[in-house]
């Protein structure tokens, strides 16, 4: 499990301190913060992926997701209640006993807070998040601070803008100077100064640095739809330009697609394993479905097809506009 675990997203930064002029502590913990903040919108996005139907009411959906994101598998089993009574329950997993030939477990150690049980593999129903059984918080978590580096790297390009620089001069007119700059910071029209001050006593070493916040946001958005990529979540570039080659829109329909089928195919195998183990106890067929999942471009109804000696492109016709390929 990824370091932190489900208590990841703490915040650290107090708000009311502002976004300027941070003490070096506060500017770290600002710093986390982005980061935190970039994870627990991403990580909400994960968990939301699918949506599992007719689970048993004694079944947690919630948690069961949250179990694959942070462990990367889960487990369904028959609980024994007071009585002889028994009901299926979603737990954390950890496999135990010799695997088979196939790289299963014959037994599995399922478990929660103030519960243990151990269960046969032919008695209980074991999920993968994927096929290698890899976390997607680790994922998440390698966006994130990619997200969380863009961000804060545009923060401090953008406050560059404002001409700062590094002042040297000696202790005696150190408290002159800040005083003149914080009512430069405080965005004061008329700056008061003693008739006796020298600016020749202070010597300036400019820091401005080039302005490249609009690159930085380009490759953001860029971002941002690789991992909506990955989360299954459809997005099309259709932002940056009036007209999209019809080959990539349908690629891009496929990328979406099939990365959230590695998700979705063993979900739907753990599906028909419990419908076959317990189907005389179900009071429906449990099945999964994604929540989000991309449709393929439909040319012919929403938008006119434009070839092109080269490629085929098309735009939507709700712009009324007409473009040569």
């Amino acid at each position: 499990m990824p370091k932190g675990g489900p208590n990841e997203g703490t915040l650290l930064f107090d708000p009311s301190l502002g976004f300027g002029n941070l003490p070096f502590a506060e500017t770290g913990a600002f710093n986390r913060a982005t980061y935190q903040d970039y994870f627990m919108r991403l990580s909400l996005l994960a968990m939301s992926m699918f949506e599992w139907h007719n689970l048993p009411i004694s079944c947690n959906e919630r948690f069961l997701e949250e179990t694959l994101f942070w462990y990367g598998q889960a487990i369904f089993i028959e609980r024994k209640k007071e009585g002889g009574t028994e009901d299926i329950i979603n737990l954390q997993v950890n496999p135990a006993g010799r695997p088979t030939i196939y790289r299963d477990f014959e037994r599995y150690n399922a478990y929660s807070i103030q519960f243990n049980q151990m269960v046969w593999n032919d008695e209980s129903v074991f999920v993968r998040n994927n096929y290698f059984r890899f976390p997607t918080a680790y994922t998440i978590r390698l966006y994130a601070q990619r997200f969380y580096e863009i961000e804060r790297t545009c923060d401090v390009n953008i406050k560059t803008q404002k001409t700062p620089m590094v002042v040297l001069t000696d202790e005696k007119n150190r408290l002159t100077w800040t005083n003149i700059m914080a009512k430069y910071e405080g965005n004061v029209p008329l700056i008061m100064a003693d008739k006796d001050l020298r600016i020749d006593n202070f010597t300036s070493m400019p820091l401005a640095g080039p302005f490249i916040a609009n690159d930085l946001m380009l490759y953001k958005h860029n971002l941002w739809n690789e991992c909506m990529t990955f989360l299954g979540i459809k997005n099309t570039n259709t932002d940056k330009r009036e007209r999209l080659v019809a080959d990539e829109a349908i690629a891009n329909f496929d990328q979406v697609n099939q990365s959230a089928e590695t998700m979705l195919i063993t979900r739907q195998e753990a599906c028909d394993k419990m419908n076959r183990l317990w189907g005389d106890r179900l009071e429906k067929e449990v099945y999964v479905t994604l929540r989000n999942r991309a449709i393929e471009p439909d040319f012919a109804a929403d938008e006119e097809v434009i070839k092109s000696d080269t490629d085929v492109i098309y735009h939507s016709n709700k712009t009324g506009g007409q473009e040569n390929g």
